[in-house]
């Protein structure tokens, strides 16, 4: 039977091409990638990138909305992967998965990850199945089931990945995961925080396993998991963070893009036409690529509908009335919104009827070409006076009424055209899906009400400030009416990096003609009533309004100075305007647009600038007042600043956690100048040297005299802020001035303001601070002087030169006690003294320094070799005495090792210098000692070896012998003896008794070797006698010659080795005729001894000959004396 005929036949289509979803796998490898070439080659170049380094993960992100292909990239990719990677002409296997979700079980993602491993390489099924179960045992606590649950699932994950690259010889293993959709769906915040933190678990535990992964996401996906406000929102900005880095877009597609995606999508389903864009429209293209965006799913499934569609009515071809029909009331993939609303086209016809009785049934006409199309229909197609009547506008009933024009006149070459005009597009498409439009409609809105959009325009750069992690976002904002409309202003806390206090800022945007004092009169309440310390407002050059001028000069000292000093402003470009970005703004803060897609908040923020700009203010204009801990940190290091702090001192000093004291922080508290280092130790910052915060303080009091608390404040105020919470602001100073007077620098006073006495300070007379200088050069001299003893006590190098530096200051410091009545210049005479002398004190803390870690450099060597030593003791299993030595010898090493680590413990490093060398040649020596006690065991095995092989020898001799002979008797118990002497040998090597072992070894040598040569002589005379014998039997033949024969050989085996030949002479006699022996030395004579005649001219074979040869030449009574080999000419 034939097939039958599909509905689309008319249309030279085999099926619905455009149905199909790209994440369809099965169907994926069908059609191309289409418009997306350099998103292809990053891919591509990520995945070469894990081959040519596939230790440390890759990690990368790819963002696209839903339908915009990222299903269709991974699954490609991963078919790529499989088929093998090329990088540099070679190659390489590797292993590629794909999962379609990322889900919200990390066991259900293990689970997914394995299946689709095991797809891709069954051999790995055994090996799997032998891993143990990933769900914890029941035996677990239940708090830490979870926590037990992804450690196991990190483990079986990275055994696996390591299986498949080492035995398996994959080059490296890939994940692709397509979407985070249960992400984005999920209200409960707990469960995605709890699925969030173990997947960056298991990103962390695997980033050295082999693994790559690309993880897809929309831009929902990724502010679901980074929109929390709470603690937990380091993780989700984490996770993105972890993955961020280059990232991968995908965007909508351009109409060349569109029509390439239609024809390939056409070409797999029918054989002619191919490569065309027929039976669509082409015109429909541009119509539907506008309307949609370029979204690929979207535009496939207008096509689906208007093919269906054309199917139906039996039309040949896809035209404008089918894509009407596909369009009216279809929503948007990207927006809840109709694309083509049905309600605005009813309201269109309608008011078509009141403007030109022929209107409504040529609209309805030609709408295909019109809507569908966007064809420009010659005036002859319409009824007369119609184009006319819709050129003008008419009145449009409905939700959105006003007037409309309808029609717009094209003149082409003297013949005039008609098209739908903007304005009815505009009406009809009100979801149209172009993001550069729906940006610029936004931005003409913005622009044309600002004062209704100034709410949503904070909102917006509040929530893009927040989307970089640069701040925590205050629930409500700070409101005031301004006539129809409300301004706000959004309050966030910006961070400002570790070791310094969040500052709190007051973001607002306007772009009308001038300021209004309604604004400035909301940040002024933001400073006073919400905590802000900081504005920022973005603007575009406008001025304030004269009412606003007005409100600003009204207002107190401290207000005025917040309006003017505090709030920063950024004022936009022209080309950043042009760029749309009011339009921007607002697509992020009304909260009724879906921005998603839209608007990149960290490309805006960037583009705005806003962030360096407050850095930078808060950098120059921040009198920090730091937290508690770390004000506990600054007055340890005052308190004792005569010493140097690591980080470690000071938390175990202070008992303070990690988390509130580390190297970050140090460095942010280095930065405002609150501590110094010396080194890479933390010191107290030095008041003139290092300028900290409250050198502000003295530098004012040294130039205008005596000031109270209250003016001291006035005065900072004039040009910093003040770094603390408000109602804090006399405890910050009153801080500031316990440092100062701790350091002597200032003293209480009192002054006499109109008439009343005040309390105040001032700084320490010049004689005072000159004093006070010299005693501290003195004590810097003494500390140099400290540390010069030191320096020769440890040997350092350019000690001379120390000494004569230290002798010059001293010369020069003496000279000082001379002034009486000291100038400015003399204090600056002294504390440049001061500044030589701690130039010195840090030189000899150098030498010391280098010299210290010199001797525990020394030391450490020493206690390697040590630990090697010890290594070697404890591998060597001895016992007995020699074990003992082995263990006074360890035992001595490890009170060696201890005393070495107490010296360094204790920076006893003087002493520590000469111990170890001492220690250093102690070592050597036991070394040397248990090297010989360790040899004599070797020579004790290697002397045994030698003489087991004689024993053993000795004992296939005896066994050799006869047992009638009494020598075998003889030497079997000869040869027992000398075994229970190798019992005693075994026994005393058992027990690390080596020298007495060995000198036993050496005793049983020459008795073994003596009884091995008898035995063997015994054996050989025997033999050759019974040999003998052998040759003699088939030639004797009568019934005495046989009993003399076995007379003879009874004799021979008694070991009567006297009597034998006489009995062998007297068979030789009887033989009937010579023995082969007696025809080979016959021989032997007749041929001079020439082996080679022999074997050729006798009888005699090679073997039978060497062997009658062996005989004669072993029988001491033979007439052979020597035998002698002809070696042939070279």
């Amino acid at each position: 039977m034939s097939e039958p005929a599909s509905k689309f036949n008319e249309l030279g289509l085999e099926r619905d091409p455009f149905s199909t979803t790209i994440a369809d796998e099965e169907i994926a490898a069908q059609y191309s990638l289409v418009g997306r070439d350099d998103q292809e080659y990053r891919l591509r170049e990520f995945v070469q990138s894990g081959i040519r380094e596939p230790d440390l993960m890759k990690r990368r992100l790819i963002f696209g909305e839903y339908g915009t292909g990222k299903s269709h990239h991974l699954i490609e990719l991963r078919d790529e992967v499989r088929e093998g990677v090329e990088v540099d002409g070679e190659t390489y296997e590797s292993l590629a998965v794909y999962v379609g979700n990322l889900g919200l079980s990390i066991r259900r993602l293990y689970e997914k990850i394995v299946e689709e491993i095991l797809e891709d390489e069954p051999g790995l099924q055994d090996y799997v199945e032998s891993l143990p179960d990933v769900e914890p045992d029941s035996s677990v606590d239940e708090a830490y089931q979870y926590e037990r649950l992804q450690d196991n699932v990190a483990t079986n994950l990275r055994k696996i990945v390591t299986h498949a690259r080492e035995e398996l010889g994959y080059r490296s293993v890939y994940l692709f995961i397509d979407e985070a959709e249960d992400i984005e769906a999920e209200n409960d915040e707990q469960k995605v925080q709890r699925f969030i933190r173990s997947f960056l678990h298991l990103v962390n535990e695997l980033n050295t396993s082999g693994l790559h992964i690309l993880l897809g996401f929309s831009q929902g996906a990724r502010m679901a998991i980074t929109q929390y406000e709470d603690d937990d929102d380091s993780l989700g900005n984490a996770l993105v963070q972890r993955f961020q880095g280059d990232d991968i877009y995908l965007g909508d597609l351009t109409e060349s893009d569109v029509k390439e995606m239609l024809i390939d999508r056409m070409d797999a389903h029918r054989t002619s036409n191919r490569g065309e864009i027929s039976p669509i429209v082409e015109d429909t293209v541009d119509v539907v690529t506008e309307v949609t965006g370029g979204h690929p799913r979207s535009i496939l499934q207008i096509y689906s509908e208007a093919l269906n569609y054309a199917a139906k009515v039996d039309a040949d071809r896809i035209d404008g009335d089918a894509i009407v029909y596909a369009l009216r009331d279809f929503t948007s993939l990207v927006r809840d919104e109709d694309l083509l609303s049905g309600e605005a086209l009813t309201s269109l016809k309608k008011a078509l009827e009141d403007a030109h009785p022929d209107a409504r049934d040529d609209f309805e006409r030609l709408e295909g070409r019109l809507i569908g199309e966007g064809d420009a229909i010659p005036e002859n197609s319409f009824s007369d006076g119609v184009p006319g009547a819709l050129m003008s506008p008419i009145t449009v009933e409905g939700e959105d009424a006003g007037e409309i024009r309808v029609l717009e006149k094209r003149d082409r070459h003297g013949r005039y055209y008609y098209v739908l005009s903007e304005e009815a597009k505009d009406f009809l498409f009100r979801g149209k899906g172009d993001e550069g439009t729906e940006t610029q409609k936004l931005d003409l809105q913005a622009t044309n009400a600002p004062d209704k959009y100034q709410r949503d325009l904070s909102r917006g750069l509040a929530l893009a400030v927040q989307s970089m992690g640069k701040g925590s976002l205050h629930k409500d904002p700070v409101t005031i009416a301004a006539g129809r409309y409300e301004y706000a202003l959004h309050l966030i806390d910006v961070d400002r990096g570790p070791g310094k206090r969040e500052q709190t800022v007051a973001v607002g945007v306007y772009n009308g003609q001038e300021i209004p004092v309604e604004l400035l009169k909301l940040y002024v309440e933001a400073y006073q009533s919400r905590g802000a310390t900081f504005g920022a407002l973005v603007k575009q050059n406008q001025q304030q309004s004269a009412e606003a001028n007005k409100y600003v000069n009204g207002l107190d000292s401290e207000e005025r100075q917040f309006v003017t000093d505090r709030i920063i402003e950024v004022n936009l470009s022209t080309e950043q305007r042009d760029n749309f970005i009011y339009g921007r703004l607002l697509a992020l803060g009304d909260s009724e647009i879906q921005a998603e897609g839209m608007v990149d908040g960290h490309t805006l923020i960037s583009e705005i600038g806003i962030i360096g700009g407050l850095q930078e203010t808060f950098t120059e204009t921040i009198l920090p007042y730091p937290d508690k801990v770390h004000r506990d940190v600054i007055e340890h290091l005052e308190k004792n600043d005569a010493r140097e702090f690591t980080i470690g001192d000071l938390k175990d000093e202070l008992d303070i956690q990690s988390y509130n004291l580390n190297g970050d922080i140090m460095g942010g508290l280095r930065d405002q100048n609150l501590v110094a280092k010396s080194g890479n130790r933390w010191v107290y910052p030095d008041i003139e040297n290092d300028k900290p915060p409250w050198y502000e303080i003295y530098r004012r009091l040294n130039e205008r005299g005596a000031l109270t608390v209250d003016e001291i404040q006035d005065q900072l105020t004039t040009e910093f802020a003040l770094g603390c919470s408000r109602g804090d602001e006399n405890a910050m100073i009153q801080w500031y001035l316990d440092h100062l007077q701790r350091q002597n620098y200032v003293e209480p006073t009192t002054v006499e303001r109109e008439g009343e006495i005040h309390d105040a300070y001032d700084i320490v007379s010049v004689e005072d601070q000159y004093n006070e200088a010299r005693s501290r050069a003195q004590s810097r001299l003494d500390a140099a002087q400290e540390l010069y003893d030191e320096a020769v006590s440890l040997d350092a190098k350019s000690i001379n030169s120390y000494k004569n530096r230290i002798e010059d200051y001293s010369t020069q410091l003496e000279q000082f006690d001379e002034v009486f009545n000291p100038t400015h210049n003399d204090l600056n005479e002294v504390r440049s003294l001061i500044d030589d002398i701690v130039e010195l004190e840090e030189d000899l803390e150098d030498a010391v320094s280098d010299r210290k870690e010199k001797i525990v450099g020394d030391a450490v060597s020493v206690r390697d070799d040590i630990d090697d030593l010890q290594r070697k003791i404890s591998k060597s299993d001895v016992e007995g005495s020699f074990g003992s030595q082995l263990d006074d010898y360890d035992e001595e090493l490890g009170e060696l090792d201890t005393e070495l680590e107490s010296l360094v413990d204790n920076e006893q490093y003087e002493r520590l210098a000469k111990r170890t060398g001492n220690i250093d040649d102690r070592v050597d020596t036991i070394d040397d000692e248990v090297e010989q006690l360790l040899g004599v065991k070797s020579k004790c095995t290697e002397k045994f070896k030698q003489l087991r092989d004689v024993a053993d020898s000795a004992e296939d001799h005896i066994d050799a012998i006869a047992a009638e002979n009494s020598s075998h008797t003889e030497l079997e118990a000869e040869l027992e003896t000398i075994e229970s002497r190798f019992d005693d040998y075994r026994d005393q090597f058992n027990s690390g008794e080596f020298k007495v072992a060995l000198s036993t070894l050496e005793e049983i040598g020459p008795d073994l070797k003596s009884l091995k040569e008898q035995a063997q002589g015994i054996e050989q005379q025997q033999q050759q006698y019974l040999k003998q014998l052998d040759d003699l039997d088939p030639e004797i033949s009568d019934e005495e010659g046989k009993e003399l024969l076995e007379e003879a050989r009874k004799t021979v085996k008694k070991g009567d080795f006297a009597t034998a030949p006489t009995l062998i002479d007297d068979l030789r006699e009887r033989a009937k005729g010579p023995t082969r022996r007696e025809q080979f030395v016959a021989a032997l004579r007749e041929y001079n001894g020439s082996f080679r005649k022999i074997v050729t001219e006798t009888d005699f074979d090679e073997a039978e000959a060497f062997s009658q040869l062996k005989d004669v030449y072993s029988d001491s009574t033979s007439d052979i004396e020597d035998i002698t080999v002809v070696m042939a000419n070279e």
